[in-house]
């Protein structure tokens, strides 16, 4: 009889040993959820920041970049437009 009750409080221990640890995890994992949401808020109002707008080298600065995609577009486009005209041009085997 002891045998069996000494099991059985083992066990109940142990379901309470693993029912704290998975309580554990889950405050840790909803802990972390929380500080990845707060590093996203600071950057998002990192990126708003109003005296951005009035700095003359930050301004160049994103033209320049503006300016290299618009280029790189134009390249990609000048490149499509080269292999529509020679698809056009050569006709085109109809099986059927």
């Amino acid at each position: 009889m002891k045998r069996k009750r000494n099991m059985r409080v083992r066990r109940i221990r142990r379901r309470e040993k693993m029912r704290k640890l998975k309580r554990r995890r889950r405050r840790r994992t909803k802990n972390v959820k929380i500080r990845r949401i707060k590093k996203m808020v600071e950057k998002e109002k990192k990126k708003k920041n109003p005296e951005d707008k009035k700095d003359p080298a930050k301004l160049r600065a994103k033209l320049e970049k503006i300016d290299a995609k618009m280029q790189e577009l134009a390249a990609k486009k000048e490149e499509v437009l080269k292999v529509l005209n020679e698809v056009e041009k050569t006709p085109t085997n109809q099986t059927g």
